[in-house]
């Protein structure tokens, strides 16, 4: 299984990928308008 972030916060991008083994980071412009 893999394991994506959705979410356009690089800190918890960072913050997580230390915890969690993620494949990767997905994002679209809702979700980088909510913050």
């Amino acid at each position: 299984m893999e394991l994506y972030l959705d979410t356009s916060d690089v800190v918890a991008v960072k913050a997580l990928s230390r915890i969690f083994p993620l494949a990767g980071v997905t994002t679209n412009p809702s979700i980088y308008r909510r913050g």
